[in-house]
């Protein structure tokens, strides 16, 4: 019987045998076909006889990489990543010594700081462009808004963009106050008000007479010099099924050339044929590379998401007026920082301030300063930083108590509803539901023959969305006496009031009619303020 020991030991002389013939036949023929397939072949052998090496079954190894591939394994195994293993046997056999940019790849693999990297995980890359794609929908209104802007499409808008671009090249300091501005006018406002609307008058709509000053300024049928640059370029345009375009080469060619030491003639080359198709070690080079991107922008958008999380909390959290004393101190803060910014920033050297910040940054990230930072922010900045945290949070809960009072009184409604019921008879009434409207005769579920849909019961129903009934006793739902009132102002015909001036029947030819009638029932309710915004993002 044979025994596992002497079956690993026959694999791995077979794998060697066949990884001796591989690497032969890829040092043989580098930058080809074949020697492709065969450095590719002895890159994945090389990976067998590094496992059997360290005796792991077969069972084990296909189980390791299916984990690896799927990114299951812990964050904290010190074990490398199949791919990384595969990409550093693909540099060892099949890119050829000589090939231009080989040893970029080499020194990418290499870096100690790749190793600190999350590995690539097909579920987490998956993940990530899925999140990633539907929180993207911001980032294509400012592609678009820019195109239109470009292209004159609203010239209001497009000489606003204009002026404020003038102002800010004029005054730099308003480089700070426009997205400050922004966020009261843009994100704050806009929350308080949907939280707080404002009642507005209805206004009868009117038919538009002629054309505006900038339509009649921008009348022409030709086209904007930026909307053939965009019709020409991939921008704003979905890609077609070719793929990306090639660049358009230059007709005029610079031959390189190297002088001769002896004669000190020029020896020119030739240049290359237009359809001259890549070699084979460019072709693995570009696919070595995309795994790396791969790697790289799953990081990267895993950043990404954390950041616009992070802005969505503040845009829908801090300034959304959730908490409203948090808002209003933010409120109150920005607004005294756009006046500050807007009476001290002529006077302030805004050019010396922003080529010392950019001197200071850059040189704090000096490798030759790491060491003084580390020791500045150990002795001096460290200490302080619980300290300095204690002192800020007391002087905001302080702040927030005494400064700051919300005694804003509740909003106070009508609502209404009303009780259908069905007749019998002339005299004979079954009590069918409580709807929200009447069901008069020109009622448009009336006219197609519908029914009326409603509650059964009063105590069924309910406020409408984000206000609440009052409890009190005074406040329960009371019949209108006053049916003359809501009928004359809303101008319902064909219905009769009766004596006690509650129900209001339907009139047919001057007589009752038998099949419905209905009487108003109201309740005041009040609300607060309405629910904060929410993102409009679902996590994937």
């Amino acid at each position: 019987m044979v025994s596992s020991e002497n079956i690993r030991r026959r694999t791995g002389q077979a794998l060697s045998t066949m990884y001796d013939l591989t690497s032969t036949v890829a040092a043989s023929n580098e930058d080809s076909t074949m020697g492709v397939a065969a450095g590719t072949a002895a890159s994945f052998l090389s990976i067998g006889i590094d496992k059997v090496n360290r005796k792991l079954s077969e069972k084990e190894t296909m189980l390791a990489v299916d984990r690896e591939l799927d990114g299951f394994g812990e964050a904290g195994e010190p074990r490398e990543h199949f791919v990384d293993k595969l990409l550093d046997k693909l540099l060892l056999h099949a890119l050829p010594k000589d090939l231009p940019g080989r040893e970029d790849v080499a020194s990418r693999l290499s870096d100690p700081d790749r190793k600190l990297t999350p590995r690539l995980s097909l579920t987490t890359l998956t993940g990530n462009f899925k999140n990633l794609s539907s929180r993207m929908s911001g980032l294509f209104e400012v592609q678009y808004a820019l195109g239109r802007v470009f292209m004159w499409r609203h010239p209001s808008v497009t000489i606003s963009v204009l002026f404020l671009y003038t102002a800010a090249c004029l005054y730099p300091h308003l480089l700070l106050i426009y997205p400050l501005v922004y966020l009261l006018f843009g994100v704050m406002l806009p929350a308080y008000e949907h939280r707080h609307p404002i009642p507005r008058a209805e206004t009868v709509p009117t038919k538009r007479r002629g054309q505006s000053l900038m339509e009649f300024l921008n009348q022409t049928r030709e086209k904007s010099i930026a909307e053939e640059l965009i019709a020409k370029s991939d921008f704003l345009t979905p890609l077609n099924n070719e793929g990306e375009k090639r660049s358009v080469k230059s007709d005029e060619r610079s031959m390189k050339s190297d002088e001769n030491p002896r004669d000190g003639t020029l020896k020119a080359e030739i240049p290359a044929d237009d359809d001259e198709k890549p070699s084979h070690g460019t072709l693995v080079k570009s696919q070595m590379e995309l795994f790396i991107n791969m790697r790289d922008l799953q990081n990267l958008t895993t950043d990404v998401i954390k950041v616009y999380d992070a802005t969505e909390e503040f845009v829908y959290g801090t300034a959304g007026f959730k908490d409203e004393r948090i808002s209003t101190s933010l409120f109150i803060s920005v607004l005294l920082l756009i006046a500050l910014l807007v009476f001290l920033g002529p006077y302030t050297p805004w050019r010396l301030i922003f080529v010392s910040l950019g001197w200071a940054v850059v040189v704090v990230c000096h490798p030759k300063c790491a060491k003084y930072v580390k020791r500045i922010n150990h002795l001096y900045i460290a200490p302080r930083n619980k300290k300095m945290a204690e002192f800020v949070a007391s002087v905001y809960r302080r702040s927030e108590r005494n400064a700051i009072i919300l005694d804003e009184q509740p909003e106070v409604r009508e609502v209404e509803v009303f009780e259908l019921e069905q007749g019998l008879t002339a005299s004979q009434w079954n009590p069918y539901c409580f709807a929200v409207n009447s069901f008069e005769r020109s009622h448009a579920a009336r006219l197609t023959q519908r029914r009326p849909v409603g509650a059964t019961h009063l105590s069924e129903v309910l406020p409408p969305k984000g206000w609440k009934f009052d409890a009190g006793e005074d406040h329960e739902w009371q019949i209108d006496y006053n049916a003359n009132k809501y009928v004359r102002e809303r101008g319902i015909t064909g219905v009769r009031i009766d004596d006690q001036n509650e129900w209001v029947y339907d009139v047919e030819g001057g007589y009752y009619d038998s099949q419905w009638r209905r009487r108003r029932w109201v309740r005041s309710c009040y609300r607060y303020a309405r629910a904060p915004k929410r993102s409009h993002t679902l996590a994937v």
